[in-house]
């Protein structure tokens, strides 16, 4: 085993130049509403325009593609709890149809912890892909509520991220029938309330959403920003942004930061906490891979101009489920899909962001850091020091503690797969710690027999994502360790605390 710093140097990058865009108000502009023949077109495109799993599950809902299942539960074979990991939702449907729950984010105010995360078994029920748990025992007890409520005709289709604002409001954004939808819980409650539309300004099919919260540059109040990837029926993308200045109930356009005919994805949306200035990250998938980003300094009615952030060698070193870029994990059956899309976190005025990528042989994970709130940035280093096995999909968070990176770190045969972390505390880095016992890779790959029908195939999420308040650590991961009465492994939302 290697050991590696994660201490970070400065390079010199130009200031970006300002461009001036006025936020707009929400318009009348819907999403188009595709036929079945626009979907599977659509659908035909998946694997080269990095469409979510999320957006995926909405087309082919469209196209009439999705299996019928059964909500009926049925008894598990349960795997060995390691201690302090807790399974947050409710047992699946008997088989292994609708048994994925994936792309986990965890967040707390106070006593109440939320989960939310894709949700198979939510949709087997409601026709809705996106599920939440909460706990109000500082994670130890949890209880599934299913699916956010809807508006009318409406149903989410996953991709949650949750944020919190400084009055203990939590906030869940999630794909929809109608674009991007925003719902928020608001302090003291342990149910979302019914969402609102947010995805201001798109006019083909929103994707990726990503959600944050956190101080105006004025200081007299919170602002709620989304970002997410708008894709038309054919050709590139335009990244968009919006913006609540009354927490969620109506959203602005944030048009300024539209970067269009964009072959991106994964924007991520981050708030410095002393200035109210925004940072958002995202993954350029032209060839050489970038990580890029823009900023706004006054609440995003004006923007910087595009700069580059590191640059990304693709992690993957296979191409299955009709083209996706995938692990064999360790081999086609067990193919997961993988892109490189950015976590961010800050501490102060000091910004790190997490990816992981391939430059070194092997799938790794790297950070790259800026002292004065993304002016500037560091050469990447290596953040693992387990050098066998692929290593991917980081999340970062930080408090007054330090940053607290976690990943998934697949062993040296590419057989089993472990939560694992690693903490930077006042700039010393500590030892690689597993969360998770180490589990299996479901069948992934529809040649191979997927073995969820919902989801698409090669996938066993997108990301994860941890928080940190102060005084603990919460980690959240889609966990295969348990398995079904027939074998097969059952993925499931699980939580530690640290």
């Amino acid at each position: 085993m290697r050991q590696t710093s994660v201490t970070f140097r400065v390079i010199a990058i130009g200031l970006a130049a300002v461009a001036a865009f006025a936020a707009v108000p929400l318009s009348g502009a819907a999403q188009e509403v595709p036929s079945r023949q626009q979907a599977l077109e659509l659908l035909a495109h998946a694997a080269e325009r990095h469409i979510s799993a999320g957006l995926e599950f909405r087309l082919r809902q469209e196209a009439g593609l999705l299996p019928a299942g059964s909500a009926i539960a049925a008894p598990r074979l349960a795997g060995l709890l390691t201690p302090g990991n807790v399974n947050v939702a409710d047992p699946d449907p008997s088989g292994p149809s609708f048994a994925t729950q994936s792309e986990t984010m965890v967040i707390s105010a106070g006593a109440t912890v939320v989960e939310a995360y894709n949700d198979s078994l939510a949709d087997a029920q409601s026709g809705d892909f996106t599920g939440y748990s909460v706990s109000t025992d500082g994670g130890t007890t949890w209880v599934d509520k299913n699916a956010p409520p809807n508006p009318s005709f409406q149903n989410s289709s996953g991709d949650p991220v949750l944020a919190t604002d400084s009055a203990g409001n939590i906030y869940l954004s999630m794909i929809t029938s109608s674009g991007v939808g925003v719902a928020k819980m608001p302090a003291g409650s342990i149910s979302f309330n019914r969402w609102v539309d947010a995805d201001a300004g798109t006019t083909g099919f929103a994707d990726k959403p990503w959600l944050t919260a956190g101080r105006d540059p004025t200081g007299v109040r919170d602002n709620l920003y989304l970002t997410w990837t708008d894709f038309p029926f054919s050709g590139n993308p335009t990244l968009r942004a919006a913006r609540s200045t009354d927490g969620g109930t109506t959203w602005q356009a944030l048009s300024g930061f539209a970067i269009r005919n964009c072959n991106c994805q994964g924007t991520f949306p981050l708030v410095i906490p002393s200035t109210g200035k925004l940072l958002v990250f995202w993954e350029n998938l032209n060839t050489p891979r970038s990580i890029q980003m823009k900023s706004s300094t006054d609440g995003g009615s004006t923007w910087s101009a595009t700069t580059t952030v590191t640059s990304v060698t693709k992690s993957t070193n296979h191409t299955d489920c009709f083209g996706r870029d995938t692990f064999r994990l360790p081999d086609t059956v067990h193919a997961v899909r993988n892109d490189e899309f950015p976590s961010a976190a800050v501490l102060g005025s000091t910004v790190a962001v997490v990816w992981n990528d391939r430059r070194l042989g092997t799938s790794d994970i790297f950070v790259v850091q800026s002292s004065n709130a993304g002016l500037t940035w560091s050469p990447a280093r290596r953040v693992n020091t387990t050098i066998a096995g692929e290593q991917f999909q980081p999340g970062i968070t930080a408090d007054a503690r330090g940053f607290h990176v976690e990943w998934y770190s697949a062993d040296a045969t590419n057989t089993l797969v472990t939560l694992v972390a690693r903490d930077v505390t006042n700039g010393i880095p500590g030892p690689e710690i597993p969360i998770s016992a180490a589990f299996p890779v479901p069948r992934t790959n529809i040649g191979g027999g997927n073995q969820d029908g919902v989801v698409a195939g090669c996938y066993m999420g997108d990301y994860n994502q941890n928080f940190a308040d102060g005084s603990a650590t919460y980690y959240s991961w889609g966990d295969n360790r348990l398995s079904f009465a027939n074998g097969d492994p059952d993925p499931n939302p699980f939580f530690a605390k640290r």
